[in-house]
């Protein structure tokens, strides 16, 4: 991409989101969550809360539960996704 190019879409993207902000459409960019319950990475994965948690058993998903809730790192849950992924194109 050019640098004339990669300038104009920069200013391109500057407008629009100008144009949002008047309009009341973009207060803010929100992040994604760090980290998700089992029901969030289940749903994610495609996969059962109890496939989930013997993902969770056999070491492969890394868990935490701070205090009531079990919390999956977001990076993990994606690290997962990938490794998966490329076993299945192999």
């Amino acid at each position: 991409m050019s640098d004339a190019l990669l300038k104009e879409l920069i200013e391109e993207v500057r407008n629009v989101r100008a144009v949002l902000l008047e309009q009341g459409g973009v207060s803010r960019i929100v992040e994604p969550p760090e980290f998700f319950t089992r029901e969030e990475a289940a749903d994610l994965l495609h996969c059962s809360l109890p496939t989930l948690d013997k993902l969770r058993a056999q070491g492969r998903l890394p868990w935490a539960k701070p205090g009531q809730e079990v919390l999956l790192r977001r990076s993990d849950v994606e690290r997962y996704l990938r490794e998966e992924f490329q076993a299945s194109v192999r």
